[in-house]
This record gives structure tokens, sequence and C-alpha cells, in this order.
């Protein structure tokens, strides 16, 4: 008798897998296998706070204390497994601009409880305005789905609601600061350590951009997505990501101008 299942794996690593595959000390397919979508975070002795429940992430907003299954990895990360059969669940989003992980079209202003039908093959996951956040996708640059022989390292955004900056970490030893500037007709990012990051992901915006420049250059827009293997620029996917294309810049100034009106 065939008993079906599906199941989800989350695993972690303190080594580069990636590495030990290529050594033949790790195995190859099962790599690919796990390595749907990477995250790359410094060890837990520097961030005692990665995980944190609602109510510690948010102290001054009361509804949180009553978020005990929901949690903030992070800064930016909101996570909200599913516990029920029928695949719903409510969500509570602290004050703020949130868009979905996996559909950029679903955004949500807190602070506000709502309830979300969610699907077998995802977890809500939101994204907090002004993330940046490293990832390593598969060649179509899809999360979520099984990785491919060619991997592509990129950068995660969404646009800043204020002036702010931190580090992020291309490894547990490689830290690089970026910062963002608010605009009432945009945004800028000023970010370092890009040297082998070739694409930028950017969620959230309202619509579509009427200008990217980099390093104060304006870049082109294409208007299909396998037109940026082969030369800088960027592309808006169907639900309003948009795909920015870079080669070998240590340190870029991004510049995104007003969305158009939808």
């Amino acid at each position: 008798k065939t008993c079906r299942t599906d199941v989800r794996v989350i695993a972690a690593t303190n080594r580069d897998l990636a590495e030990c595959a290529e050594k033949g000390t790790f195995r190859r397919d099962l790599f690919y296998r796990l390595n749907v979508a990477s995250v790359v975070v410094p060890p837990l002795r520097e961030r005692a706070d990665a995980i944190r429940p609602m109510a510690m992430a948010f102290p001054e907003q009361g509804e949180t204390m009553g978020c005990e299954d929901q949690y903030l990895y992070g800064k930016y990360l909101l996570v909200a497994p599913v516990h029920n059969e029928d695949n719903t669940r409510r969500i509570y989003f602290p004050r703020g601009k949130w868009v979905s992980f996996w559909d950029n079209r679903e955004t949500v202003e807190g602070p506000v409880s709502v309830e979300r039908q969610v699907p077998l093959s995802s977890i809500p996951v939101y994204l907090r305005s002004g993330a940046l956040i490293p990832l390593q996708l598969n060649g179509s640059l899809e999360p979520g789905q099984s990785m491919t022989v060619s991997r592509k390292n990129a950068l995660l955004l969404t646009p800043p609601e204020e002036d702010g900056g931190d580090c992020w970490y291309r490894s547990a030893a490689d830290a690089s600061r970026y910062h963002f500037r608010h605009r009432e007709d945009g945004f800028e990012l000023f970010c370092d350590g890009m040297g082998k990051i070739p694409y930028l992901i950017l969620k959230g915006l309202s619509g579509k951009p009427s200008g990217i420049l980099l390093n104060r250059r304006p870049l082109k827009e294409t208007h299909a997505g396998h037109s940026l293997y082969f030369e800088e620029g960027w592309y808006e996917e169907s639900d309003g990501t948009v795909l920015i294309r870079l080669f070998s810049h240590e340190r870029i100034e991004l510049e995104v101008n007003a969305a158009e009106s939808l």
C-alpha cells in the first residue's frame, strides 16, 4: 500500500554546504533537495534576539501579547505557522507596512489582524518595510522552488519608511554595511560588499518605478526577464516584484524613484 505524505524540511548548518558538495564531502543530490531557499545569518552568539515572540519584538503594542504562535525572525521576517487542518489562520501585523514573501500583490498596513487562506505549499512569511536580506536562489530566481545547478546570490529589499541601516552577512565572518535613505519621491540604498551579488529583488513597491539609477547612472528597463542574463537593467514581474541586474560592483548607490500610479 502506498502512503503519500507532504512534508517541509527546515535545515541549518554552520558549514558551507555548497563548498562541501563540490569537494565531495556532502551529497550533491541531497544539497540540491535541501537548498530550496537559503538565508545566511550570523552565529547565535551574535544574535541572541534572532527569533523573538511578537510581544518581545513589539512590547509597545499590547495586541502582540496574544500572538503565541507567530514570531519575528531577525528584524524583518514575520513568520506565522499554520496549525489548523483547514489551512487558515489569523495573523496579527504590527504597525507598519508588510508584504508577503511569496506574493508581492499581498500587502498589509498594520496594526491589524487578518485571517488568511494558506496553501499547503507555503508557510505565511511577511517582509517588514526597510528589509535587506541575503538569499541564494535557483537559476530562475524562484523562492521556494527546488535548487538547480545554477545558483544565484541575491539581496531581497523592501522600501524603507524612514532612514536607517545595519550590517548584512554573506557568511558568518563576512559582514558589510548598508544604509537606506527614505524620500517622499522614492528611496536610496547605499550598500557595501556587493561583489558577488548579481541580483537585487525589490518587493513592496506601490507601483511601477518611474526610474532606477545605479551609481548615478539610469538603468534600462527590459521587457523580458531573460534579458537580465546579458545586461544590467531592471524588469518588473507580473506581481510587481522588480528584479535588478548588477555586474561587479563592490559598492552600490541605488536610487529608486517614485512609483507610477496604478
